[in-house]
C-alpha cells in the first residue's frame, strides 16, 4: 500500500470516530491507542498496525443498524420523567429525550438541584429543567425554515400535567406551596409553544434517562433511543 494510502486507511475512520463521539453516538469513547494515534496524526504505522486500527471502531462497525430519522420535520416530541428521591440527599433525578422519529435527538439526564416532597413536585421541576432545551429546539428547527406545527411534552404523571395545562387552579393542598415560576409552563401552554399529552409509562422513554432499568425494559428502551431497527 502506498504511504498516502495508508495514511488514509487509518485517519480518515480514526478521525470519523473522534467527530462522531462527540456531535453523534456521544457513547462511543475511543481506546488510548486510537487516542494516541489521533493526538500524534498523521504519523506513520507499519503494515501489521493499519490491521489493528480498526479496534478502536468496532462498536461503529456494529452499529451501522442504528438510524436517526424524521417521520416529519414540523412535529417534536419531547418525553420528560423524574423518579422521586432516588439520591442519597433524597433529590431526584430529571430524564428527557427528544426525537422527531426513530432514535434520539437529544437526551437530558441529571440530578435536580432541589429537594421535593411529592413525585409530582419531582415532575415539575424535572419539565422546567427540559425547558429550555424544549423551546430551544423549536426555534432553532423554525430558523432552518421549518416551522413547528407540533411540540408535544408526553409525561406519565396524569398529577403533574393538570398544574402543567391549567396553572395554579388545579393545584390541590399538597402542591399549594409550589414555587410559582414552575407554572411557567402554563405560559407556554397558552401561548401555543408546546401541547402536553400523557404517556403510558410503560412508553415513556425518558425513564431510561432516570434511573437503571433491567431485563425487557431496559432492552426495549435501549433500542428505541438508539433507534435499534434490528
Amino acid at each position: 500500500m502506498e504511504p498516502d494510502c495508508q495514511l488514509f486507511a487509518i485517519n480518515h475512520p480514526v478521525g470519523s470516530a473522534g467527530i462522531i463521539s462527540k456531535k453523534g453516538k456521544m457513547k462511543i469513547r475511543m481506546d488510548d491507542y486510537v487516542d494516541r494515534m489521533l493526538s500524534e496524526f498523521p504519523v506513520k504505522f507499519k503494515d501489521n498496525e493499519i490491521q489493528e486500527t480498526p479496534a478502536g471502531n468496532n462498536l461503529l462497525e456494529k452499529g451501522w443498524h442504528l438510524t436517526l430519522s424524521a417521520d416529519d420535520l414540523r412535529v417534536i416530541k419531547w418525553y420528560v420523567d423524574a423518579s422521586f428521591a432516588v439520591h442519597p440527599n433524597f433529590k431526584s433525578h430529571t430524564g428527557a429525550v427528544m426525537t422527531m422519529g426513530t432514535g434520539a435527538v437529544q437526551a437530558i439526564t441529571q440530578k435536580q438541584k432541589l429537594n421535593c416532597d411529592s413525585s409530582t413536585h419531582a415532575e415539575l421541576i424535572g419539565v422546567h429543567d427540559a425547558m429550555s432545551n424544549i423551546l430551544w429546539t423549536r426555534l432553532f428547527m423554525e430558523e432552518q425554515g421549518y416551522p413547528i406545527e407540533k411540540n408535544i411534552l408526553y409525561q406519565d404523571n396524569k398529577s403533574s400535567i393538570l398544574p402543567e395545562t391549567n396553572g395554579r387552579s388545579s393545584a390541590g393542598k399538597r402542591s399549594r406551596a409550589l414555587n410559582t415560576r414552575y407554572f411557567f409552563v402554563t405560559d407556554q401552554v397558552k401561548l401555543g409553544n408546546i401541547t402536553i399529552e400523557h404517556m403510558p409509562t410503560d412508553e415513556m422513554w425518558a425513564d431510561y434517562m432516570t434511573k437503571p432499568l433491567q431485563g425487557e425494559k431496559f432492552c426495549k428502551f435501549r433500542a428505541v433511543i438508539q433507534g435499534d431497527q434490528d
